[in-house]
């Protein structure tokens, strides 16, 4: 048996949650523990949770959101891992047993992931994220400019989650990004090629669908400015992080149709890297009214 705590949070989603459950008792190595917390559901959660009996260890708590309940799971943990799994996502009946031999190789990393696929609803495969060989190690450098380590993907030590002080409740989005980054500052991280994971990618499946774009950002641009501050990080590193971001910004902001902050965000993109194509490409799209814009895309797609 694998000396894994399994956390799952959950909320208004009582089939999802029952297929999640389901692929961790299947398991080909058992984990010591699965802890579920209801994080204020008000469908059936409660009654499909019943259903499993001692087989599972359920918590029911007021609406806190995701990272407050995902810390209610980690303090009432008793194994030495944390296994993070959305309650819509599905582990592949390896998981548990390629990580914890890979944990074994590695004594010192702090997270070990994988990779996964992403799936629709009907869990049919829709394409492969694969880990990247260099991103594993000391990767906390290329974690601050793109977060490549997905939730349901990790297996975490419970002592690094404690010294990393837990996942951010303030934060809405990107909150995994957060912890990732606090532990990747101090320990390194491994990983398992072989995807191990369904990810689901439909509008029914996302936790941050009702967060408005400018929130996320906001959050990524906290997440970010704290992490530059744990640890020193080269000036070319940081250039490229807060490129990313605003990049994203200005992506964001045409999407909503606001041409101006596109405009502006795509000129801070250019002052982090001049020779980067892409913030050319913002800052024109930026200038050529929508109307233009779609009707080229039109034409294109003919």
């Amino acid at each position: 048996m694998a000396d894994v705590s399994v956390v799952i949070a959950t909320r208004n989603r009582a089939t999802l949650v029952k297929q999640a459950i389901d692929s961790v008792l299947a398991q080909s190595e058992p984990v010591r523990e699965i802890i579920i917390v209801d994080d204020g559901s008000t469908d059936d959660t409660r009654s499909v949770l019943a259903g499993y009996g001692a087989r599972i260890r359920s918590i029911h708590a007021n609406h806190g959101g995701a990272s407050a309940a995902r810390n209610n799971g980690i303090r009432e943990a008793n194994g030495e891992w944390i296994a993070f799994l959305d309650d819509d996502d599905v582990w592949l009946p390896a998981k548990i047993e390629r990580q914890m031999a890979a944990a074994r190789q590695t004594p010192a990393a702090g997270i070990v992931y994988c990779s996964d696929y992403a799936v629709d609803d009907s869990l049919e495969v829709l394409y492969e994220r694969a880990a990247r060989p260099e991103n594993r190690g000391d990767v906390f450098d290329r974690l601050i400019v793109r977060n490549f380590i997905f939730t349901s993907c990790v297996i975490a030590r419970r002592d690094a989650i404690q010294e990393a002080g837990y996942m951010d409740v303030a934060l809405q989005f990107a909150e995994d990004w957060d912890l990732w980054l606090k532990i990747a500052a101090n320990r390194p991280a491994e990983c398992v090629f072989e995807p191990l994971v369904l990810y689901r990618q439909s509008a029914s499946g996302c936790l941050t669908r009702d967060i408005k774009p400018e929130k996320r950002l906001r959050d990524m641009e906290r997440i970010l400015a704290r992490a530059i501050g744990l640890r020193t990080v080269s000036a070319a590193v940081r250039r490229q992080a807060w490129f990313e971001l605003e990049r994203n910004w200005a992506t964001v902001s045409l999407h909503d149709g606001s041409q101006r902050e596109a405009f502006r965000h795509a000129l801070r993109a250019t002052s982090f890297r001049p020779g980067a194509p892409e913030s050319y490409r913002i800052l024109a799209y930026s200038l050529v009214p929508k109307r233009i814009r779609d009707w080229a895309k039109a034409i294109l797609a003919r």
